[in-house]
């Protein structure tokens, strides 16, 4: 029986999904109102967790309000 454990594969690196991830956290933090929706509905999944919503998710909702 082949291990069900996930192991990538050569054209799946964790260095090139990371890139691209970042390359789109990118494109969405320049635009003001695509990062106060993102702010705003990660606030309300925290509080519907009953979890304290996170300091910079609150401060970059604040900032993108500036704008």
């Amino acid at each position: 029986m082949k291990n069900s454990a996930w192991t990538p594969d050569r054209n799946s690196s964790p260095c090139t999904s990371r890139s691209r991830a970042h390359r789109g956290l990118a494109r969405v933090a320049s635009d003001p109102e695509t990062v106060r929706d993102h702010c705003e509905r990660a606030i309300a999944l925290y509080g519907e967790l009953g979890l304290p919503a996170a300091e910079h998710t609150e401060a970059e909702l604040a900032k993108s309000s500036l704008s």
